[in-house]
């Protein structure tokens, strides 16, 4: 991920690794998506407003802030419940 230590990188990895392991010793079944992927399914491209406004039409009651001292919201927080619906949009084909 371009802009990204090497030491941020390294834990990313190590915690993706031990989070891939569990599954698979535990065998529940995953799929890797990549971003593109998934964006994709909502019309996405790197604009965090729209990820937040798209958000926010599917879940119009999310608190998208981070902690109650936020003033704005969060584009991960966003984002990471459009990854979880597309998971379950997966999961119900």
């Amino acid at each position: 991920m371009p802009g990204q230590g090497v030491t941020s990188m390294f834990h990313f990895g190590k915690s993706a690794g031990y989070i891939e392991g569990v599954l698979k010793a535990k065998g529940i079944p995953f799929d890797l998506i990549s971003p593109q992927k998934w964006k994709k399914q909502y019309d996405l491209h790197s604009d965090k407003e729209k990820s937040i406004a798209v958000c926010k039409e599917l879940f119009p009651d999310a608190n998208l802030l981070r902690t109650s001292r936020c003033k704005k919201e969060s584009d991960g927080m966003a984002e990471a419940l459009l990854i979880a619906n597309y998971g379950k949009t997966l999961l119900t084909l």
